[in-house]
């Protein structure tokens, strides 16, 4: 072979090696006993959360092959991070475990932390942060959080040159305890970034307060321990942050209950007023029979987005509201299959007791 063709074979070999070497795979995995030079494949993992995410394309997933503690994380796109079967962990001394901070216009910018433990050895700042342009959705689900100094859970998104845009966050199975400050933070920096935030059969303990809500925010409580806090809700702000609490939600051992929240458990009918009793007399009168008519008992919407058929049911049901028409539509998102992705009536909105609220779930 020439000597001049085995050079252009070496030149194009060199060109061609850096644009493969951008490739993203949809999923990738980090081990304890991996190494980030590594691609993140299965058989070659890689060691940290970080490693991974730069060889995972947004909207893609990072599983971990088994325990470890795989590092701090800044997440600036749509992903979804699993430690599911293993003891998947961050520890965060000194530092914040995961913030997140997207750009509006990525086309990604959903953000799931499953199956997680975060550590932050007593001197963590946060466990999970959310500032500037946040994310579109973020949802935690059986993640524990403890040891953080200044708040479990921070959710502060906007501030100057960011984009408007509401966020929405669900929290199911997550447990946060022995946090210095706040347990959950969520206060808006401003009304152009309203939050909506669902917790859900979760546990807010030994924590300063345990749960804050501060302007233009609006937090769901249903089935979740508040216990051993300094302070158990508090409301912020001017406007006031919105608590809405169930039935079915238990505080104890607090030092304070704090803010009353919204209750929203069906109240029982007032009894009517007994007639009296006509006194006999020589010449009969009319009895005149009054009766007390109970106010009308109404629906109060609740937020389902992203909760599965079955606990959207259970939320309306609690809000005196009924399950209306169920539609499905295709959703690309894995993480939104078998959930809400919209409801026909807005959440807040009250309406007669018992009234139908149509919902429309993700299918592949």
């Amino acid at each position: 072979m020439p000597k001049l063709t085995v050079v252009l074979i070496i030149v194009m070999a060199c060109l061609v090696a850096p644009s493969s070497s951008l490739a993203q795979a949809t999923r990738t995995w980090v081990s304890g006993v991996g190494d980030d030079v590594n691609p993140c494949s299965r058989t070659l993992p890689c060691k940290t959360w970080a490693g991974a995410i730069s060889k995972t394309a947004a909207g893609g997933e990072i599983d971990a092959l088994d325990s470890g503690g795989f590092g701090t994380l800044t997440i600036t796109k749509g992903i979804i991070i699993d430690g599911a079967g293993v003891q998947a962990s961050a520890l965060n001394s000194g530092t914040t475990a995961f913030n997140i901070n997207i750009d509006p216009a990525a086309t990604q910018r959903d953000v799931v932390l499953r199956n997680i433990a975060i550590n932050g050895a007593g001197s963590g700042i946060r466990g999970v942060a959310v500032t500037g342009n946040g994310a579109a959705t973020l949802a935690l689900e059986n993640v524990r959080i403890y040891g953080q100094s200044s708040a479990g859970i921070e959710i502060k998104p906007g501030g100057a040159g960011t984009p408007p845009g509401a966020l929405d966050v669900s929290l199911d199975r997550v447990t946060i305890s022995d946090v210095t400050e706040e347990a959950i933070d969520v206060s808006p920096v401003d009304a152009d970034h309203p939050v909506d935030l669902l917790v859900r059969n979760s546990v807010l303990e030994s924590s300063g307060i345990g749960l804050a809500a501060g302007s233009w925010a609006h937090v769901w409580l249903t089935g979740t321990s508040l216990f051993g806090n300094g302070t158990a809700l508090q409301r912020t702000g001017d406007p006031l942050g919105v608590i809405d609490s169930y039935c079915d939600n238990q505080f104890a051992g607090n030092g304070s209950d704090g803010a009353a929240p919204n209750e929203l458990c069906p109240q029982p009918a007032a009894s009517p007023t007994p007639s009296p009793s006509p006194t006999p007399s020589p010449t009969p009168t009319p009895v005149v029979v009054i009766k007390e008519v109970p106010a009308p008992e109404r629906c109060r919407v609740p937020n389902v987005k992203g909760l599965t058929r079955a606990i959207a049911k259970r939320m309306l049901a609690a809000g005196d509201c009924a399950l209306g028409t169920v539609k499905r539509k295709k959703t690309r998102k894995r993480s939104l299959v078998g959930k809400v992705l919209a409801q026909s009536i807005a959440p807040g909105t009250r309406l007669a007791k018992g009234a139908k609220v149509q919902i429309t779930l993700g299918r592949r």
